[in-house]
Parts: structure tokens; C-alpha cells; sequence
């Protein structure tokens, strides 16, 4: 497993600098589409569905916020990172350092969880201005955004560090990550699909945590419940740990 170290944590800082510099183009690259979702689906779509008493918006804020949150983690390891790892040489330049690739490992991770807080909390803020109350019990967010930051910066980085041609990810995003956006109970109850297609989708992590992002937001907790799908979340992010770890690795020794 890779160790976190001072120098791990500049690695994160690094990162943090640079992505400081374009904030701007930053902020309304990862929130511009979900607002929008919000807006159009919520508002738009939400005048001719009937939830029982609650609203489109209010359904489907607490599944956006963690589709930001991981939406800001994709892009930015396979924009930013295949960059870094395939053409800027930023990873040749760091093993030329004591530095080894470990802390580069681990501090890269890192970097995607505080991605995944950052982008989940702003968003928050977004979904209150569009009249959605959230409960006292969304202060537990930032755990369930840190379990989607590793997951997502796992599956991400193993798909990068692999790749030989920055067109191959399209295949990643059009296999991958729509379909996890689309059916992992985002925008409609998984209750309401065939049996089979529920059983594949309560294999996926992101369901879990948006499930556990629902309850949280609203404070609809049980303990059971929640339980279940946090030890789901994390067994299933723990597996995936070491395949970016060995990855990355091989990708940048080579």
C-alpha cells in the first residue's frame, strides 16, 4: 500500500496549487452540468412526476451531489493525470527527487479525496439556493465524499495508468462511468426496475453511497441501513486499492 509522508502530502499540495491557479474554469467546469441537471430535470422534468409528496428536486440533489463529486474526480485524472503521467514528464521530474513512486501514489489519492469533499460540499451549497432543506446529519458528508474519492480515483487511475492513447479513455467514460451515473440511483428509484438489473446495481459502490447520501441529507437514518451500505461501500473500495497502487507502479518505473 502506498505511505502517506510529508512528501506524499506535497504531492497533494502541488496538485492544490495548480488547480488554484484556473479556480474559475474549475468551479463551473465540474458544478455548470449538475446545476443544470437540477434545474432542468428537477424543476423541468419534476412538474409532471409525482413522488409522493416529494419533490423531483429534492429526490434526485442528494444523488447529483455525489455524481459531482465523482464526475470532478474522473476528469481530473484522466485529463490532468494522464498529462502528468504521459506527456508534462510532472512524474519523471518528481522520481528524479527522493521521492518515490509510493508517495506519488499516495498523494495523488489523497488530492482525489479532498476532490471529491470539495466539489460535494460546494454543490451543497447550490441545492439550498434551489430550496432544498437539508437535514443537521449532511455534517457526515464529507466521510461518505471521501469513500467516492477513493473509489473513483482507484477504478480512474488503473484505466490511466494502462492506457498507451488518450482516445482508448472514451471507451472508460462510455462503458464506465455513464452507465454508473445513469443507474446507481441518481435520477430514479432502483426499487422500480426488473430484479435482475437491481442485483447487478446494488454491486456498485457509487449506489451505495448515494443511498447513504439520501438518508444523510434528509436525516431519514437507520442505523442497519446505513450500516450495510457503508461496509458494502468500503469493502468494494478496499478491493479495488491495490490495482492502481500496482498500476501506477509499473507505469511509472517504465
Amino acid at each position: 500500500m502506498p505511505t502517506v509522508t510529508r512528501k506524499a502530502l506535497a504531492v497533494t499540495l502541488r496538485n492544490w496549487l495548480a488547480w488554484r491557479k484556473q479556480l474559475h474554469a474549475n468551479i463551473l467546469l465540474f458544478l455548470g452540468d449538475p446545476v443544470m441537471y437540477l434545474g432542468a430535470i428537477g424543476w423541468g422534468l419534476g412538474g409532471f412526476v409525482n413522488l409522493h409528496g416529494t419533490s423531483l428536486v429534492e429526490y434526485i440533489a442528494p444523488g447529483l451531489l455525489v455524481m459531482t463529486a465523482a464526475s470532478s474526480v474522473v476528469y481530473d485524472i484522466t485529463a490532468g493525470g494522464y498529462m502528468r503521467l504521459r506527456e508534462q514528464g510532472v512524474y519523471q521530474a518528481m522520481m528524479d527527487t527522493p521521492m518515490g513512486e509510493d508517495e506519488i501514489i499516495a498523494g495523488e489519492l489523497i488530492w482525489e479525496i479532498a476532490r471529491s469533499i470539495m466539489y460535494g460540499s460546494m454543490f451543497l451549497g447550490i441545492t439550498i439556493l434551489f430550496g432544498v432543506k437539508p437535514a443537521g446529519s449532511v455534517i457526515m458528508l464529507p466521510v461518505i465524499l471521501a469513500i467516492n474519492g477513493v473509489f473513483f480515483g482507484c477504478v480512474t487511475w488503473t484505466v490511466v495508468a494502462k492506457v498507451r492513447h488518450v482516445e482508448q479513455l472514451f471507451y472508460y467514460f462510455t462503458l464506465v462511468v455513464t452507465p454508473l451515473f445513469l443507474f446507481s440511483g441518481v435520477f430514479f428509484p432502483v426499487e422500480r426496475l426488473p430484479e435482475i438489473a437491481q442485483s447487478v446495481i446494488e454491486l456498485l459502490p457509487m449506489y451505495h453511497v448515494v443511498e447513504m447520501s439520501r438518508d444523510l441529507f434528509y436525516g431519514e437514518i437507520e442505523k442497519s441501513t446505513l450500516l450495510y451500505h457503508a461496509m458494502w461501500a468500503v469493502g468494494v473500495t478496499a478491493m479495488t486499492l491495490p490495482f492502481p497502487v500496482r498500476a501506477l507502479r509499473r507505469a511509472l518505473r517504465a
